[in-house]
C-alpha cells in the first residue's frame, strides 16, 4: 500500500497494484488507481480521476472534475463544480454534489444521485436507481428494471427499456415510459405522463395532470384536481378521481364508436377494431380535440345506450357524464 501526495501544480499520479491512497492537492491533476481498492482524492482544480480495477473510492473536490470508476464496485463523489461521473462496469454508487453534473452508470446495478442543481443521469445497463435531487434534472433509465425519482424541480424522466418505475415527486414533471410494462407516479405538480408501447399503469397524484397513451393496454388514475386523458390505441381504462376530468381524442380518430353505459356509471367506447376505452364514472367529459365542445346531456346518453354515436370527429364532440 502506498500513500501518494501531489503538489500545488498539475500532477500525474499513478498507484501500485495494491490498495493506495492518492491525494492530488491543488492544480489540474490526473490520478490513476491501477490495481487494488484505492482511495483517490482530486482536491482543488479540474481533475481527472480513474480508479481502474478494484473497488475504489473517488472524490473530485473543488472544480469541474471527471471521475471514472473502472472495473469493480466503485463509489464516486463529484462534490463542488460541474462534474462528469462514469461508473463503467460493476455495481457503482455515483453522487454529483453541487453543480450541474452528468452521471453515467454503465454496466451493473448502479445507484445514481444528482443532489443539488440541474443534473443529467443515465443508468445504462443493469437494474439502476436514479434520484435527481433538487433542480431541473433529466433521468434516463436505459436497459434493465430501473427506478427513477425526479425529486424537487421540473424534471424529465425516461424509462427506456425494461419494466421501470418512474416517480416524478415534486414539480411539474414529464414521465415517459418508453418500452416495457411500466409504473408511472406523477406526484405533486402538474405532470405529463406518457405511456409507451407496453401495458402501463399511471397515477397522476396531486395537480392538473395530462395522460397520453401511445399504445398498449394501459390504466390511468387521475387523482386530485383537473386531469386530461388523451386516448390512443389499445384497451385502456381511465379513472378521473377528484376534479373536472376528461378524455380527449386526438385528431385523426375517424372511427365510429359504440357507446355502452354500464350499471355502475362507467362508459365503454369500442371502435370495433380492438381499441376499447373504459371511462370511469368520475370522468366528466369526452371531447374530440379538433372540434368545439358540444355537450350531450347525461340523460341523452342513457337514451342512446348500446347505439353507435356517429364518427367521433364529426358527430360526437363531447359527453358530459355527471
Amino acid at each position: 500500500m502506498a500513500v501518494i501526495n501531489g503538489t500545488t501544480g498539475n500532477d500525474i499520479l499513478t498507484g501500485t497494484s495494491a490498495a493506495d491512497s492518492i491525494f492530488g492537492g491543488a492544480g489540474d491533476d490526473k490520478l490513476f488507481g491501477n490495481g487494488g481498492a484505492d482511495e483517490l482524492i482530486g482536491g482543488a482544480g479540474d481533475d481527472i480521476v480513474r480508479g481502474n480495477s478494484g473497488n475504489d473510492f473517488l472524490t473530485g473536490g473543488d472544480g469541474n472534475d471527471t471521475l471514472i470508476g473502472g472495473t469493480g464496485a466503485d463509489s464516486l463523489y463529484g462534490e463542488l463544480g460541474s462534474d462528469i461521473l462514469k461508473g463503467d462496469s460493476g455495481a457503482d454508487k455515483l453522487r454529483g454534489g453541487d453543480g450541474d453534473d452528468t452521471l453515467r452508470g454503465g454496466d451493473g446495478n448502479d445507484d445514481l444521485g444528482g443532489n443539488a442543481d440541474d443534473d443529467r443521469l443515465f443508468g445504462g445497463d443493469g437494474d439502476d436507481v436514479l434520484d435527481g435531487g433538487s433542480g431541473v434534472d433529466t433521468l434516463v433509465g436505459g436497459s434493465g428494471v430501473d427506478t427513477l425519482y425526479g425529486g424537487n424541480g421540473d424534471d424529465d424522466l425516461f424509462g427506456e427499456f425494461g419494466n421501470d418505475f418512474l416517480i416524478g415527486e415534486a414539480g411539474d414533471d414529464l414521465l415517459n415510459a418508453s418500452a416495457g410494462n411500466d409504473r408511472l407516479y406523477g406526484g405533486s405538480g402538474n405532470d405529463r405522463l406518457v405511456d409507451g408501447g407496453g401495458d402501463d399503469i399511471s397515477y397522476g397524484g396531486a395537480g392538473d395532470d395530462i395522460f397520453q397513451n401511445q399504445g398498449g393496454d394501459d390504466i390511468a388514475y387521475g387523482g386530485d384536481d383537473d386531469d386530461v386523458f388523451k386516448a390512443g390505441f389499445g384497451e385502456d381504462e381511465f379513472y378521473g378521481g377528484d376534479g373536472f376530468d376528461g378524455v380527449v381524442f386526438e385528431d385523426g380518430a375517424a372511427d365510429d364508436y359504440l357507446v355502452t353505459l354500464n350499471l355502475n356509471g362507467e362508459v365503454v367506447l369500442d371502435d370495433g377494431n380492438g381499441n376499447t376505452i373504459l371511462v370511469g364514472s368520475d370522468v366528466e367529459y369526452i371531447q374530440d380535440s379538433a372540434a368545439p365542445l358540444a355537450l350531450i346531456a347525461y340523460g341523452d346518453l342513457v337514451d342512446n345506450v348500446g347505439s353507435t354515436l356517429g364518427g367521433i370527429l364529426d358527430d360526437l364532440f363531447g359527453i358530459i357524464l355527471g
